[in-house]
């Protein structure tokens, strides 16, 4: 994000800090009414679906900072992404927070029917492993890497990154568990020496073992370009976003401010986090918030960063997004 956009996000902030200070404050003026404090309200309403995951997590603020804003905004969070883009499919959400892949899927499908608004998470999967000499993703080569969830957009990449370091897609064997309970149970019992994973689930398997070191995703990507690895973002049909273009801006203003107070690691935030989303701990939240990889792009930075990755899952599987790239219209650039 431009550094400026960044510094004006947080300065929004802390002056909506000051100002809820200020509204709790007691005052002797006979016009401070719970009716003129309320004043500001407008008909319109945004039903949100988010997973409970990078995303969620930012999310959470936003749905705790419900009273500062104009419109209505009535968030659900599920547990998939693919419940999340069924409920915006199926005309139950207006906004969610899903996959690129998914988005792209949606668009293909309805003939543009979709738009994305920014994006809000850069690729948060990790593998783990107990090999402390790891650097790179050719490291892993020869290797079983024990998984618990098939997320094909997550696989596409790490298949794209490999193929771009000369490695064979069968460089690495990828092992299926059931559950993530099983996965823990073989990191605990050390029976799984390198682990693929994302949030809520990458904080339970360092956790489980806290002599894992970590190789990003992220930084697989990075290493070869200056784009950043887009994940999930934020989604709405068109006609919603044509009919309600105020509530979407400020939607998208208070997003951010969300995703930069999860980034400034606040100790309220960090207890909102814990009790939202159960962590076991306040410092779990915090190992939370760095391996979710939150983001906020928009606009044209959005679409430049957006149509990299699109690229890179179109090359290794054009059925993960829909057949084809999306056209111009895919971005919501106001």
């Amino acid at each position: 994000m431009n550094m400026i956009k960044k510094l004006t996000a947080l300065l929004m902030a802390f002056i909506m800090l000051f100002a809820l200070a200020s509204c709790g404050s007691k005052t002797d003026d006979p016009s401070d009414t719970d009716e003129t404090i309320t004043s500001y309200k407008k008909e319109g309403k945004a039903r949100i679906a988010t997973v409970n995951n990078g995303s969620g997590l930012a999310m959470t603020k936003f749905d705790n900072d419900k009273d500062e804003r104009a419109y209505t905004y009535e968030v659900t969070f599920t547990d998939s992404n693919d419940k999340a883009a069924a409920m915006l499919e199926n005309g139950e959400a207006d906004i969610a927070t899903i996959t690129l892949d998914s988005a792209a899927q949606l668009y293909n499908k309805t003939n543009g029917g979709y738009q994305i608004l920014a994006v809000c998470n850069v690729i948060n999967y990790f593998i783990f492993t107990l090999d402390t000499k790891t650097t790179s993703v050719k490291d892993f080569k020869g290797k079983t890497v024990y998984c618990a969830q098939k997320d094909e957009c997550a696989n596409a990449l790490l298949t794209y990154i490999m193929t771009e370091n000369g490695m064979s897609k069968d460089d690495i064997k990828i092992e299926y568990v059931d559950t993530y309970d099983e996965l823990i149970s073989l990191v605990k019992n050390g029976k799984a020496e390198n682990v693929f994973a994302a949030e809520p689930y990458a904080t339970k398997i360092y956790e489980a073992n806290k002599k894992f070191i970590a190789y990003s995703l992220y930084n697989g990507w990075i290493d070869l370009g200056d784009t950043a690895p887009v994940y999930a973002c934020l989604v709405a049909k068109k006609d919603f976003i044509s009919s309600n273009k105020d509530l979407v801006t400020e939607f998208l203003t208070y997003y951010e401010v969300a995703v930069n107070f999860m980034a400034m690691r606040l100790e309220k935030t960090l207890y909102e986090i814990k009790d939202k989303n159960k962590y076991d701990s306040i410092d779990d939240a915090e190992l939370s918030i760095t391996l979710s990889n939150m983001a906020y792009i928009e606009g044209t930075e959005m679409k430049e960063h957006t149509a990299v990755m699109l690229e890179a899952l179109n090359k290794i599987n054009p059925d993960l997004i829909g057949g084809k790239i999306p056209a111009e219209d895919f971005y919501y650039i106001p």
